[in-house]
């Protein structure tokens, strides 16, 4: 995890860096910034720890733009990690709005941000919250009414 999250985005960002290439950095949208008289417990949760100083440390870099997905949604629905797909499996579902990454609208944004240069770290989500609840609802309507 550390060699995949800490070092290899690092070592990325430096190659990209010392070759004049901009880098765009696809990250979880799950971490979020606490403030110091409140910091993050990362404590046994190496992923967690990882994932955070990466995105801190990315942030030192000029030439890097860091994309922070949530709950990641294809119309792939074969995919195993596209969020609709794990979330149909669930016996329950937690009726909390969240924010989604619907990549099918996000990532031409992408190749867009890219060729405008655009750095530093974004909330890369659409704009409306919805529950595991409306997407279970949605996809029952649309897709498959015996889940």
């Amino acid at each position: 995890m550390i060699r995949t999250n800490v070092a290899g985005t690092l070592t990325s960002a430096d190659i990209c860096k010392d070759h004049g290439l901009f880098m765009m950095d696809f990250a979880t949208g799950c971490i979020f910034e606490y403030e110091a008289a409140h910091p993050q417990n990362t404590l046994g949760k190496t992923w967690l720890a990882g994932l955070s100083a990466a995105l801190e440390l990315l942030k030192g870099y000029d030439n890097v733009c860091t994309l922070r997905l949530r709950m990641s949604i294809s119309s792939d629905l074969n995919t195993p990690q596209n969020f609709i797909a794990k979330i149909s499996r669930y016996s329950k579902v937690v009726n909390i709005p969240n924010s989604t990454s619907v990549l099918d609208e996000l990532l031409p944004t992408s190749i867009g941000m890219a060729k405008r240069n655009l750095k530093g770290t974004w909330k890369f989500t659409n704009p409306v919250a919805m529950s595991h609840n409306e997407i279970v609802e949605m996809y029952m309507n649309f897709i498959n009414p015996n889940l």
